[in-house]
């Protein structure tokens, strides 16, 4: 036990010699106060080091000392060399000197003066931070590279120099340097780090000369009395919050090479009133001038390719943006909340328009877009709610979901028929709204599209429409009459309901079921015509719409009726003569006391190639056959009935029609058979005439040529296409023949 006692205090008495000869000072030799170690004994090279004391007072270092007789070169100094020296006041190096290393004066709370050597070229890892009395500092030409916070916390500094040699700066050399009013940038120098002056709250102005490349992420940020910035041709990207949050900066010039804007790199910077945002500019990053309050005017360029979200979010005096011819794109909530911001011209360049680009822009009145957009997405011009006007480009296909919603003054908005879908919302609580369209090629709407649209007086439902969405104009209070064309195919529970001035309904032939709620709480409800296409009569269909006084229903097989549907059965029902026996005995059908057989005499147009029409009468509910023949020389190029292509429905040369439930037209067009054959390239091309006098012309390539002639031959017009189908307006009725490309056809209006 004894042994093991003495081999522990042996062991202990070890360890505590190891760590007192660690913590004592490492220096050969000692000269007028200040320690040195042989670096290089060969080359006579000395390094300063910490010695057995603190250094104090005014240090000089020579540039050679002598030891036993031998002179040796001071050629560096150690890392904290002088780290926490509390009494050193000032210090002067030699010429020979090129790197201070880390730490090497930092924290020495009372150094105010630092004379550098001429040849110093890098300055390492907080070599100097948190020298609170630092006033002077001559940083010179020579100096290639600054460590990371290599003057950070010098909170007495006034001015720096950037170097004309300065080809690497890390993060934080001078953060925090609170007192810096002047930072002069020598041509030649290449970089301003990460963090290099953020939060020095006194620097006044900058300018950074074309030599600088790269302009690095928080450079200045939090530079809370910088108004002024120069940025030099040589920067391509002023990089994420390199500006942010300088609140008294109002100006700022961007080099011709800036083509990228980065994240938040001018957020917040609450005075900025005028910044060049020239045609260069390729990218600005998500939040770049987010919260820029005094910003009036933007320029978005013609070369911009990508904008991320809310760019100009919550710039609130912003009143005018100028969006250049070549830009492509407006991202998510560029403008969201830019409350002073009148009018938007979006130019045929822009593609891509993001969700709430223009949401709660208050102010905006006026809205025209390009032919390039196709998309008006969720929320882009929500709670605009002076907006008045929108001009939609000819290419629009969608407006998304509450794209328009709570516009409460758009009056005015083109709807056209090259719209295939409406998402749910899109102009719910649009109430100075006092029409609405729902255009030929919709093919789908979502729920509530124009809720609450309480001024919409009239909505005009194109043929070829195939839905009308749920909840559609629920609430469209002063909606009086509704007339569904043949084209659609669904209206969806709940369209019509509450629609409190709503007095005429017709519902065309594509329809099989009357869903439920569609025409429910329609108080002055009293006319309602039913296609006869109808199948179904859905849960409380007409419920709290108990003033009707005539339903007609053009279907020849009673439709099944759901629970509530009707609140009475007061109105007098209309059928069809040969079905009023199955109605007066179907459930739910028979409740109504009075049935009665429809009295209109209905009549079907024929226009064929002869110079006039024919007019046949026919019974509702009827089908009619009828063989086309052309005359020698012509092939059947198209058959349309009531505007509606119907040519695939041809068997043998012979078209049925279907149940006819009010006045109809047929046309037949025919072909040169001849040019028929030469034209291959042209073989879809669609010819056909409308009921108002119209030709229309389709799937003929843009540039193309349409020329009509009267039947003596004389052109009468002549067109050429664009995209989509031509359409022309004829003067009167009669037939024409109607050259489309190299195709030849004979048509009756």
């Amino acid at each position: 036990m004894r042994t093991l006692l003495q081999r522990s205090l042996t062991l202990g008495l070890l360890v505590l010699g190891m760590f007192l000869n660690a913590s004592a000072a490492s220096y050969d030799f000692e000269a007028d106060g200040i320690f040195y170690s042989i670096s290089d004994e060969a080359a006579r090279f000395v390094n300063v080091v910490a010695g057995d004391t603190k250094y104090a007072g005014n240090i000089v270092i020579p540039a050679t000392v002598t030891n036993d007789g031998v002179t040796y070169t001071v050629a560096g100094m150690d890392k904290s060399a002088f780290n926490k020296c509390g009494g050193l006041i000032s210090v002067t190096l030699n010429d020979v000197i090129r790197v201070i290393p880390q730490y090497a004066f930092a924290e020495c709370e009372n150094l105010e003066k630092v004379v550098l050597g001429s040849n110093v070229e890098e300055i390492g890892y907080r070599a100097f931070s948190d020298n609170i009395n630092l006033k002077d500092i001559n940083l010179n030409d020579n100096i290639t590279s600054f460590g990371a916070y290599a003057f950070a916390g010098c909170t007495s500094l006034t001015s720096v120099v950037v170097g004309a040699r300065v080809l690497s700066m890390d993060s934080n050399v001078f953060s925090g340097c609170t007192n810096i009013e002047t930072v002069e940038v020598h041509d030649g120098a290449c970089v301003i780090g990460s963090n290099a002056f953020e939060n020095c709250k006194k620097l006044q102005a900058v300018t950074l000369p074309n030599s600088v490349r790269s302009l690095e992420s928080h450079a200045f940020a939090g530079c809370a009395s910088l108004t002024a910035a120069v940025i030099g041709d040589g920067v391509k990207e002023v990089q994420q919050y390199a500006f942010s949050e300088c609140t008294s900066l109002q100006q700022v010039v961007l080099g011709n090479g800036v083509e990228e804007i980065g994240y938040r790199a001018f957020s917040s910077c609450t005075n900025l009133k005028d910044i060049n945002l020239h045609d260069n500019i390729k990218s600005m990053k998500a939040y770049a001038f987010a919260e820029c309050t005094s910003l009036t005017s933007v320029v978005i360029s013609k070369k911009l390719e990508e904008m991320e979200s809310n760019v100009f979010f919550d710039c609130i005096n912003l009143e005018s943006v100028e969006m250049h011819e070549g830009a492509a794109v407006i991202g998510p909530n560029a403008f969201e909340r830019c409350r002073k911001l009148q009018s938007v011209r979006i130019p045929q360049s822009v593609q891509t328009l993001g969700s709430h680009a223009f949401s709660e822009c208050s102010s905006l009145t006026t809205v025209i877009m390009g032919v390039g957009l196709k998309v008006v997405p969720q929320y882009a011009f929500s709670k605009c709610s002076s907006l008045q006007q929108v001009v939609l480009g000819a290419r629009v296909v969608e407006i998304g979901y509450r794209a328009f919603s709570e516009c409460t003054a758009l009056s005015e908005i083109n709807l056209n028929d090259a719209i295939k879908s409406f998402g749910a919302y899109a102009f719910d609580k649009c109430t100075s709204l006092t029409s609405a369209v729902i255009g030929r090629d919709v093919q789908t709407m979502d729920n509530n599209v124009f809720k609450d649209c309480v001024n919409i007086k009239s909505v005009e439902i194109h043929e070829g429409a195939a839905i009308v969405g749920a909840n559609a104009f629920e609430g469209c209070t002063e909606l009086e009459t509704v007339n569904v064309p043949n084209s659609v195919k669904v209206i969806e529970p709940g369209a019509f309901s509450g629609c409190s001035s709503l007095t005429t309904v017709k519902v065309g032939d594509g329809v099989e079921e009357v869903p439920q709620y569609m025409l429910s709480d329609c108080p002055r409800l009293q006319t309602v015509t039913l296609g006869s296409g109808i199948k179904a009569i859905g849960y409380r269909a007409f419920s709290g719409s108990g003033t009707m006084k005539s339903l007609t229903v053009m279907a020849p097989e009673p439709p099944s009726i759901g629970s509530y549907a009707f609140s009475n059965y007061d109105a007098t029902l209309y059928v069809p003569s040969q079905s009023v026996g199955l109605y007066a005995e179907a459930e739910g059908w028979r409740e109504f006391n009075k049935i009665e057989a429809i009295g209109e005499q209905l009549y079907l147009t024929i226009r064929q190639t002869e110079p006039c029409a024919l007019r046949m009468a026919v019974n509702v509910g009827a089908t009619y056959r009828f063989d086309i023949l052309p005359e020698e020389g012509w092939i059947i190029h198209s058959v349309t009935f009531n505007g509606e292509d119907v040519t695939g429905q041809l068997v043998d040369g012979a078209y049925t029609t279907p149940a006819i439930t009010s006045n109809s037209t047929l046309v037949v067009v025919v072909e040169d058979k001849e040019t028929a054959i030469q034209s291959p390239a042209y073989s879809n091309v669609k010819v056909y005439g409308e009921a108002d006098g119209t030709i229309c012309v389709g799937n003929l390539e843009a540039g193309e040529t349409v020329s009509v002639y009267d039947a003596g031959g004389k052109l009468v017009r002549h067109e050429t296409s664009a995209a989509g189908p031509t359409r022309i307006k004829m003067d009167g009725h009669g037939v024409y023949v109607v050259k489309a490309g190299t195709k030849t056809l004979k048509l009756s209006l």
